[in-house]
């Protein structure tokens, strides 16, 4: 996961998808929070629904005012 500066967070998945990483939603008197978590239960526990798993070699980037929908796979375009 990496934060942009001035932009939101981004969470990822590698390739294989060895690492797990969801993400979940709660509203809150401003807006609505957006949390990554490698475990759905912690998610739970915070408060925030809407659970979803992120697929291997997906990205999903949260902007400050509203979430990315469309998951690219990004690990296509990096060059080693």
């Amino acid at each position: 996961m990496k934060k942009p500066k001035g932009f939101g967070i981004i969470g990822f998945r590698d390739l294989n998808g060895i690492r797990p990483i969801c993400y979940g939603k709660r509203k809150n008197n401003h807006g609505t929070d957006y949390m990554f978590s490698s475990e759905s239960v912690a998610l739970d526990a915070l408060g925030f629904s809407d659970t979803v798993d992120i697929n291997p070699g997906k990205i999903l980037p949260i902007f400050l005012l509203h979430i990315y929908i469309e998951k690219k796979n990004f690990f296509n375009h990096i060059i080693i």
